[in-house]
Protein backbone atom coordinates (compact mmCIF):
# COMPACT_ATOMS: atom_id res chain seq x y z
CA UNK A 1 0.00 0.00 0.00
CA UNK A 2 3.26 2.32 1.03
CA UNK A 3 4.68 1.35 -2.40
CA UNK A 4 1.81 2.57 -4.40
CA UNK A 5 0.76 5.96 -2.77
CA UNK A 6 5.29 6.63 -2.82
CA UNK A 7 4.44 5.45 -6.58
CA UNK A 8 1.76 8.55 -6.86
CA UNK A 9 3.49 11.08 -4.88
CA UNK A 10 6.80 10.54 -7.03
CA UNK A 11 4.53 10.94 -10.08
CA UNK A 12 2.59 13.84 -9.22
CA UNK A 13 5.91 16.08 -8.11
CA UNK A 14 7.24 14.95 -11.69
CA UNK A 15 3.68 16.11 -13.29
CA UNK A 16 4.26 19.23 -10.71
CA UNK A 17 7.87 20.02 -12.16
CA UNK A 18 7.39 19.16 -15.94
CA UNK A 19 4.74 22.02 -15.62
CA UNK A 20 6.95 24.76 -13.73
CA UNK A 21 9.14 23.88 -16.45
CA UNK A 22 7.66 24.70 -19.11
CA UNK A 23 5.64 27.14 -18.13
CA UNK A 24 8.60 29.87 -17.80
CA UNK A 25 9.60 28.37 -21.52
CA UNK A 26 5.97 29.56 -22.50
CA UNK A 27 5.96 32.89 -20.90
CA UNK A 28 9.12 33.93 -21.95
CA UNK A 29 8.57 33.72 -25.58
CA UNK A 30 7.32 37.28 -26.36
CA UNK A 31 5.85 38.16 -29.59
CA UNK A 32 7.33 41.46 -31.13
CA UNK A 33 4.06 42.86 -33.55
CA UNK A 34 6.76 45.21 -35.41
CA UNK A 35 7.73 41.68 -37.12
CA UNK A 36 4.16 40.31 -37.22
CA UNK A 37 1.86 42.03 -39.68
CA UNK A 38 2.55 45.89 -37.23
CA UNK A 39 5.65 47.43 -38.99
CA UNK A 40 5.30 50.76 -38.19
CA UNK A 41 5.35 52.97 -35.13
CA UNK A 42 2.71 55.31 -34.71
CA UNK A 43 3.05 56.39 -31.38
CA UNK A 44 5.51 56.35 -28.78
CA UNK A 45 6.78 57.19 -25.13
CA UNK A 46 8.84 56.44 -22.10
CA UNK A 47 6.63 55.16 -18.87
CA UNK A 48 8.47 55.87 -15.67
CA UNK A 49 7.57 52.84 -13.00
CA UNK A 50 4.08 53.87 -11.37
CA UNK A 51 3.40 56.67 -13.41
CA UNK A 52 0.89 57.25 -16.35
CA UNK A 53 0.96 58.16 -19.93
CA UNK A 54 -1.22 58.82 -23.00
CA UNK A 55 -0.71 58.35 -26.42
CA UNK A 56 -2.78 59.58 -29.34
CA UNK A 57 -2.36 58.80 -32.84
CA UNK A 58 -5.48 60.04 -35.28
CA UNK A 59 -8.80 58.28 -33.59
CA UNK A 60 -7.10 55.87 -31.57
CA UNK A 61 -6.03 56.88 -27.57
CA UNK A 62 -4.45 54.89 -25.42
CA UNK A 63 -4.53 55.36 -21.71
CA UNK A 64 -1.55 53.92 -19.55
CA UNK A 65 -3.09 54.13 -15.87
CA UNK A 66 -1.11 54.58 -12.65
CA UNK A 67 0.82 51.26 -11.57
CA UNK A 68 0.68 49.32 -15.12
CA UNK A 69 4.32 49.22 -14.89
CA UNK A 70 7.05 48.81 -12.02
CA UNK A 71 9.37 49.54 -14.38
CA UNK A 72 9.72 51.58 -16.30
CA UNK A 73 9.45 51.24 -20.17
CA UNK A 74 9.18 52.33 -23.36
CA UNK A 75 5.80 52.08 -25.10
CA UNK A 76 5.18 51.95 -28.77
CA UNK A 77 1.59 52.27 -30.34
CA UNK A 78 2.24 50.12 -33.68
CA UNK A 79 0.35 50.13 -37.20
CA UNK A 80 -0.24 47.46 -39.74
CA UNK A 81 -1.37 48.28 -43.43
CA UNK A 82 -5.08 47.70 -42.92
CA UNK A 83 -5.66 46.37 -46.52
CA UNK A 84 -3.69 43.65 -44.99
CA UNK A 85 -6.76 42.52 -42.69
CA UNK A 86 -9.02 42.55 -44.84
CA UNK A 87 -8.94 38.75 -46.59
CA UNK A 88 -9.29 37.27 -43.51
CA UNK A 89 -11.82 39.29 -41.45
CA UNK A 90 -14.93 37.64 -40.13
CA UNK A 91 -17.78 37.55 -42.60
CA UNK A 92 -20.09 40.38 -42.62
CA UNK A 93 -17.35 42.77 -41.31
CA UNK A 94 -14.88 45.17 -42.36
CA UNK A 95 -11.43 46.55 -40.81
CA UNK A 96 -11.47 50.10 -39.66
CA UNK A 97 -8.46 50.04 -37.75
CA UNK A 98 -5.78 47.90 -36.30
CA UNK A 99 -3.00 48.58 -34.39
CA UNK A 100 -0.79 46.50 -31.25
CA UNK A 101 1.49 47.20 -28.48
CA UNK A 102 5.52 47.00 -27.87
CA UNK A 103 6.21 47.58 -24.73
CA UNK A 104 9.99 47.14 -23.66
CA UNK A 105 11.64 47.01 -19.78
CA UNK A 106 14.28 49.79 -20.02
CA UNK A 107 16.42 48.48 -17.81
CA UNK A 108 16.87 44.69 -19.45
CA UNK A 109 15.71 45.83 -22.80
CA UNK A 110 13.95 42.96 -22.33
CA UNK A 111 9.46 43.17 -23.77
CA UNK A 112 7.03 42.71 -22.09
CA UNK A 113 4.26 40.65 -21.82
CA UNK A 114 1.78 41.43 -19.24
CA UNK A 115 0.95 44.32 -17.69
CA UNK A 116 -0.11 45.23 -14.15
CA UNK A 117 -3.10 46.99 -14.47
CA UNK A 118 -4.87 47.36 -18.10
CA UNK A 119 -4.82 49.71 -20.79
CA UNK A 120 -7.57 51.20 -21.66
CA UNK A 121 -7.69 51.86 -26.03
CA UNK A 122 -10.49 54.11 -27.26
CA UNK A 123 -11.32 54.94 -30.49
CA UNK A 124 -13.66 57.27 -32.18
CA UNK A 125 -14.83 57.38 -35.67
CA UNK A 126 -17.67 58.19 -37.84
CA UNK A 127 -17.53 54.43 -38.63
CA UNK A 128 -18.19 53.60 -34.98
CA UNK A 129 -21.72 52.07 -34.20
CA UNK A 130 -23.45 49.45 -31.36
CA UNK A 131 -22.54 46.68 -34.09
CA UNK A 132 -18.89 47.19 -34.04
CA UNK A 133 -17.04 44.41 -32.98
CA UNK A 134 -13.25 44.37 -31.24
CA UNK A 135 -10.76 41.24 -32.61
CA UNK A 136 -7.62 39.95 -31.32
CA UNK A 137 -5.39 39.03 -34.28
CA UNK A 138 -2.82 36.26 -33.14
CA UNK A 139 0.61 36.13 -34.01
CA UNK A 140 -0.06 34.20 -36.92
CA UNK A 141 -2.30 36.81 -38.11
CA UNK A 142 -5.70 35.26 -37.54
CA UNK A 143 -8.66 37.01 -35.84
CA UNK A 144 -9.96 35.59 -32.83
CA UNK A 145 -13.39 36.46 -31.14
CA UNK A 146 -11.85 38.86 -27.84
CA UNK A 147 -14.00 37.32 -24.72
CA UNK A 148 -15.03 40.70 -23.35
CA UNK A 149 -16.98 43.08 -25.30
CA UNK A 150 -16.23 46.69 -26.00
CA UNK A 151 -17.57 49.65 -24.81
CA UNK A 152 -18.79 51.89 -26.96
CA UNK A 153 -20.78 55.02 -26.40
CA UNK A 154 -22.19 57.13 -29.75
CA UNK A 155 -19.20 57.01 -31.79
CA UNK A 156 -16.42 56.21 -29.55
CA UNK A 157 -15.20 52.56 -28.75
CA UNK A 158 -13.00 51.75 -25.76
CA UNK A 159 -11.41 48.40 -24.33
CA UNK A 160 -8.65 47.63 -21.77
CA UNK A 161 -5.44 45.20 -22.44
CA UNK A 162 -3.74 43.55 -19.84
CA UNK A 163 -1.42 42.51 -22.23
CA UNK A 164 0.40 42.29 -25.17
CA UNK A 165 0.11 38.97 -26.60
CA UNK A 166 -1.81 39.67 -29.54
CA UNK A 167 -2.50 42.59 -31.61
CA UNK A 168 -6.11 44.32 -32.64
CA UNK A 169 -8.55 44.83 -35.07
CA UNK A 170 -11.79 46.95 -34.53
CA UNK A 171 -14.11 46.05 -37.01
CA UNK A 172 -17.71 47.44 -38.59
CA UNK A 173 -20.84 45.77 -40.19
CA UNK A 174 -19.39 45.32 -44.24
CA UNK A 175 -21.69 47.79 -46.61
CA UNK A 176 -23.61 45.78 -49.67
CA UNK A 177 -22.20 47.45 -52.63
CA UNK A 178 -25.23 47.76 -53.95
CA UNK A 179 -26.24 51.25 -51.62
CA UNK A 180 -22.64 52.58 -51.71
CA UNK A 181 -23.71 55.64 -53.99
CA UNK A 182 -26.51 56.47 -50.91
CA UNK A 183 -24.26 57.87 -48.64
CA UNK A 184 -22.54 59.75 -51.04
CA UNK A 185 -25.15 61.50 -52.93
CA UNK A 186 -28.15 60.83 -50.83
CA UNK A 187 -29.91 59.23 -54.15
CA UNK A 188 -29.93 55.93 -55.36
CA UNK A 189 -27.67 55.27 -58.50
CA UNK A 190 -31.30 54.18 -60.42
CA UNK A 191 -32.40 57.21 -59.76
CA UNK A 192 -29.79 59.44 -60.98
CA UNK A 193 -29.17 57.72 -64.30
CA UNK A 194 -32.78 58.06 -64.78
CA UNK A 195 -32.21 61.97 -64.44
CA UNK A 196 -29.48 61.90 -66.79
CA UNK A 197 -31.79 60.22 -69.71
CA UNK A 198 -34.27 62.82 -69.32
CA UNK A 199 -31.55 65.71 -69.31
CA UNK A 200 -29.92 64.02 -72.38
CA UNK A 201 -33.64 63.53 -74.40
CA UNK A 202 -33.96 66.94 -73.29
CA UNK A 203 -30.98 68.35 -74.46
CA UNK A 204 -31.85 66.44 -77.97
CA UNK A 205 -35.35 68.08 -78.31
CA UNK A 206 -33.98 71.29 -77.84
CA UNK A 207 -31.03 70.96 -80.44
CA UNK A 208 -33.71 69.71 -82.81
CA UNK A 209 -35.78 72.53 -82.07
CA UNK A 210 -32.86 75.24 -83.05
CA UNK A 211 -32.04 74.16 -86.20
CA UNK A 212 -35.69 73.93 -87.31
CA UNK A 213 -35.98 77.63 -86.48
CA UNK A 214 -32.54 78.35 -88.57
Amino acid sequence: MNGKIGLRTVALTTAVLTVGAVAPAFASTIPDFMKLGFPNIVASTTVQAGQSATLQYGGLTVNIPQGAFSQTVKFELLEGQLSNFVSSVPTGQTPVVDFAFKVVNVLTNQLVAKFNKPVVVSYSGHDVSVNSKYWNITPSGNYASNPIAPVISGSTLKHGNAAAAVGWVITAPATSVANTTQPVTGVPLADWLTVGAVLVVGGALLLATKRKEV
